[in-house]
């Protein structure tokens, strides 16, 4: 079999958000090859439910160390842009330098030139942005923000939320309260169109009120929830055609979360 060519692999990329999150590890991990498990395909459906417009409000709660975070606020925004640049995105997390270091991870993506030569329609505003906003040459944007901070003035069609609580904020119910009063009177309401604007929310659950459980209260979300040992048995979907049979008492991720870690 010939090995595939440059435009053949680029073509791929464009197609398949999980080869796409497999290049992105490979980049950030100086040449590193991702370790693949099936928890990984189930985000990248998840997150290609919301891209076909089929889910607009996802939950999805995996624990630490999982890459949440590499492929729901780096690989993904710059997956969407890369298709349509000018997608207005908002990525969410608890504190600012969180925030901003994401947002380094997301911009070291769409500047490699792998990145540029499959989405060559996607280029930056460089002298429009900042270390928090990437712009694209037709008003798109990816936006980094802190939980609690300004969001005046800018609309989004998609907001991703990533770990929206400091484990510190757990330990008072006032903590978890002042994130999701936030969330209800600020963020919830600078989605660009209320109805098809989408939500994402990737966390660790800490608490029975946090933003997770409080979302719930509002709204019916699509909740995708892989505990780093099963609690019961479930079926997860991991493609439009496949499922996971996650059974009870089994590790998420034995190779990276082995027992003696999670004990």
């Amino acid at each position: 079999m010939t090995n595939p060519t440059n435009s053949e692999v680029y073509a791929l990329f464009r197609v398949s958000f999980l080869a796409f999150v497999a290049k992105v590890f490979e980049t950030l991990h100086n040449g590193k090859e991702m370790h693949d498990n099936w928890h990984i395909e189930a985000i990248c459906h998840a997150l290609d439910q919301v891209q076909k417009g089929t889910e607009n409000r996802v939950m999805i709660h995996v624990p630490p160390r999982s890459l949440k975070s590499i492929i729901v606020s780096v690989a993904w925004p710059a997956f969407l842009l890369g298709l349509n640049p000018g997608l207005r995105i908002f990525v969410v997390s608890h504190n600012l330098d969180l925030a901003t270091g994401l947002s380094s991870k997301f911009r070291q993506i769409v500047n490699a030139d792998w990145y540029k030569a499959a989405f060559p329609t996607m280029s930056g505003a460089p002298q429009k942005d900042n270390e928090r906003i990437f712009l694209t040459e037709v008003g798109g944007f990816r936006e980094a923000i802190s939980a609690n901070g300004a969001v005046i003035g800018k609309g989004a069609d998609i907001c991703i939320m990533d770990d929206l609580l400091d484990a510190s904020e757990v330990a008072t119910e006032n903590g978890c309260a002042k994130v999701n009063n936030w969330i209800d009177t600020s963020l919830s309401t600078r989605l660009n169109n209320p109805v098809e604007s989408a939500m994402v929310l990737v966390m660790q659950r800490l608490a029975i009120n946090d933003p997770a459980a409080h979302l719930q209260t509002h709204e019916n979300w699509n909740c995708v929830s892989l505990p780093a040992i099963a609690e019961e048995d479930q079926i997860v979907p991991i493609s439009d055609v496949e499922d996971y049979h996650f059974k009870k008492g089994e590790l998420l991720d034995a190779a990276r979360l082995p027992m003696d870690i999670l004990d």
